[in-house]
């Protein structure tokens, strides 16, 4: 049984702290060891009003004067960070790593949750990351942050060695942990790319900037951030046999292609996906933009239709991306064909009056019709595993997605005549040192005929829809005879009159 010595107490000023009745320090047997000696030890108690205590052990022993003096520095040490703790509203102790990302983690998830009510109610979303204050909480963004929580926080700092109080930590286990990390990663032979690490290191940054908006008085720590080499970053572009092999598998299954095999096996709804998704990457060809769909949808109103001196159109899109300044992107005349073809398909939805650019036609719970697409993931990945072209590809960064396709685009700009790179980068929202690293490298003049296809088949090809789907249903050259066909049969379904 642990004894007290009534004879070694030191009593503690409480007279400046609310919370607290008593404070003092004293001397208790510890428990005999397995020898059956014992030793005598300091602890600090505060009482409660509520009666309740909080206890603390000095891990002083108790020998002489000297012990004593050293026993009642710390003690009254320790008592000025707990009375001070709760008068900021903090616990009497500091919390770990681990504590605050659960924390932070709760608090984001109720935010994610009551957005979701509103959105549900109709109303706009208005609950936000308060770290940063831009950040609106939804599903995916609360994942990611637990993922990186799960993944490379939890697992580290609940070792027993670094389970210590946040305030304690120290630049060297900032750097153990930096290099935990990376050895994970090769166990599963692979390494962290630097967008992932940088995604990691932020996490961790929300940790102690959320432990600081609880009051606690800690620093962010200086974490290492993994050299930026932007020609290894970047995507492999979509060379030519490769877009046009997904251009025609998507018209195969899209309506485009009467003749296709699958015309008559794939159901209207599927038909009209593969239709929207066609429309979708020609959009990124055309443009140049980075996404598009998910978070950050195009915007009917950020699209600008103008004509030339020469009446031929031209396409601007404005594009405000995160962590990024707002840019304008110049769109190749042969989005035209886009542009009537996405109207015309959302006309014949009742839907003549949308808000987004790519928008869901029909209800079908959780989404809503109107609601904005939030990506083709899927689809891609399907098409992908049919045609082959990512077969045997294990790294992420080597694997050709959608954004693979803005390269073309920027290919195209930089191999016109009087190319400016700086204007061109301002353009699609980069960087001119990226342009210089990634874009330079593309044989432009090499590929010049096939990268301006899209343009002569602009002049040459006529679309020609469907009367109810609003779909094109077929091309025919321009001027063709079948082209003055279908313009004497039924001229609002051609997209532009024969001459001649």
């Amino acid at each position: 049984m642990q004894k007290r010595n009534p004879q070694l107490h030191h009593a503690l000023d409480t007279s400046d702290i609310n919370e607290f009745l008593s404070a003092y320090l004293f001397v208790k047997t510890a428990k005999p060891r397995q020898d059956g000696t014992t030793k005598p030890f300091w602890y600090l108690r505060i009482t409660k009003p509520n009666d309740s205590r909080i206890e603390r052990g000095l891990r002083v022993e108790h020998v002489d004067d000297a012990s004593t003096k050293e026993a009642i520095e710390i003690g009254e040490q320790l008592f000025e960070r707990i009375k001070n703790r709760y008068q900021l509203g903090l616990t009497e102790d500091e919390k770990n790593i681990v504590s605050y990302a659960k924390d932070f983690l709760a608090d984001a998830k109720k935010g994610m949750l009551e957005n979701e009510k509103l959105i549900e109610a109709g109303y706009e979303p208005i609950h936000r990351n308060k770290l940063t204050g831009n950040m609106l909480w939804n599903r995916k963004n609360w994942r990611q942050q637990e993922h990186h929580f799960l993944l490379v926080l939890e697992p580290f700092f609940s070792k027993e060695n670094h389970r210590k109080p946040i305030s304690r930590i120290h630049p060297k286990d900032i750097a153990e942990w930096d290099t935990w990390r990376k050895l994970e990663a090769k166990k599963d032979g692979g390494v962290w790319s630097p967008s992932t690490i940088q995604k990691q290191n932020t996490h961790l940054r929300f940790v102690f900037k959320w432990a600081q908006l609880q009051g606690e008085s800690v620093a962010i720590p200086n974490i290492p951030e993994m050299p930026k080499n932007l020609a290894m970053r970047r995507r492999p572009e979509v060379d030519d046999d490769t877009l046009q092999a997904i251009y025609s598998y998507l018209r195969d299954r899209n309506g485009m292609n009467p003749e296709s095999v699958y015309a008559s096996s794939i159901p209207d709804w599927k038909e009209d996906n593969y239709y929207i998704f066609y429309c979708y990457l020609e959009t990124l060809e055309h443009f140049g933009i980075r996404g598009g769909v998910g978070d950050n949808p195009i915007k009917m109103q950020d699209i600008k239709r103008e004509t030339d001196e020469h009446g031929k159109p031209r396409f601007f899109m404005r594009r405000v991306e995160k962590n990024r300044d707002p840019y304008e992107a110049a769109g190749y005349r042969y989005w035209e064909k886009t542009w009537n073809r996405l109207n015309r398909f959302y006309k014949a939805k009742d839907m003549p009056n949308r808000t987004y650019l790519f928008e869901h036609w029909k209800d079908k719970p959780p989404r809503k019709k109107g609601d904005p697409i939030k990506g083709f993931r899927k689809a891609w990945n399907t098409m992908a595993d049919e045609l082959g072209f990512n077969y045997g590809v294990t790294e992420a960064n080597k694997k050709i997605v959608p954004y693979s396709i803005r390269h073309r685009y920027i290919g195209r700009r930089l191999m016109e005549s009087g190319a400016n790179p700086l204007i061109i980068a301002k353009s699609v929202g980069t960087s001119l040192q990226m342009i210089d690293k990634i874009y330079l490298h593309y044989e432009v003049r090499k590929n010049y005929d096939k990268l301006v296809q899209t343009d002569i088949d602009y002049e040459k090809r006529i679309d020609i829809y469907g009367s109810s789907s609003g779909k094109v249903v077929k091309r025919v050259d321009r001027n063709s005879p079948e082209h003055f066909e279908e313009w004497k049969a039924n001229k609002e379904n051609v997209e532009a009159a024969p001459e001649g």
